[in-house]
């Protein structure tokens, strides 16, 4: 009896303490696998806090990192877009007869020239090349023209042999897509100070285009200084 008695004792002091670890936090994990032992239990997570929301992304394609909305947007605006194509219709060589006045009651002078367009940097900017004679002397010119996306207008600078400025100004095309309006400043050494000056280009059809451009007249009243006529050769 006395054998049995202690076996008895050594079975309920042994369930005792295991209670007593269990409660403690102290016992092992009962639901680990293994041989020889068993894993701690995972440290408690601390609480995620409330205004650690992340930022909305842009989803991707599958397998991609989203993207933030702000660099989305730069992308967006470094792509051409449908106002890049319409500029590029333009590449090629065009042949450009016109006039030009000095002052409404004066004789117009003609113009004679070639005007080249194309298209650089991934179809984002038409560059023209002019090449003419204009009062009796060989005249060249180059412009730049681009669209703005963040602003939706088209800008644009100009240079020639008659001066040594760069005139910028910036363009709006019509609802029907036919015509572009633009304003410009630039210095004018006959009054000396700057002028305003505003132009019309209108595509006749796709392989002619007419342009006015007015500024300010002797009397500071706008007339009509300049018509010229494209068309396509090439």
């Amino acid at each position: 009896m006395t054998r049995l008695s202690n076996i008895v004792s050594a079975c309920v002091g042994g369930a005792v303490a295991g209670s007593l670890l269990i409660a403690l936090g102290l016992a092992p994990n009962q639901g680990s696998t293994g041989k020889g032992g068993s894993n701690p239990a995972d440290p408690p997570r601390p609480p995620a806090k409330k205004d650690s929301v992340p930022p909305p992304q842009v989803p991707g394609k599958p397998g991609e990192i989203p993207m933030p909305p702000e660099m989305a947007a730069a992308m967006e605006f470094m792509q051409p877009c449908p106002e890049h194509e319409w500029l590029a219709k333009r590449a090629g060589t065009w042949k450009v007869t016109g006039k030009m006045w000095m002052a409404p009651e004066m004789p117009p002078t003609e113009i004679v020239g070639t005007s080249t367009y194309r298209m650089i940097l991934g179809n984002r900017y038409l560059v023209e090349d002019v090449k003419s004679t204009m009062m009796g002397e060989p005249f060249e010119a180059m412009g730049v023209t681009g669209y703005n996306r963040a602003t939706n207008k088209f800008q644009f600078a100009w240079m020639d042999t008659m001066g040594t400025a760069i005139t910028g100004g910036t363009g709006i095309r019509s609802g029907d897509g036919k015509t572009l309006t633009s304003t410009m400043t630039t210095f004018d050494p006959m009054k000396g100070k700057d002028v305003t000056m505003r132009s019309v280009e209108t595509e006749q059809d796709e392989n002619t285009i007419t342009m006015e451009m007015f500024a300010p007249g002797p009397t500071g009243a706008e007339m009509k200084m300049m018509e010229l006529t494209y068309r396509r050769s090439k």
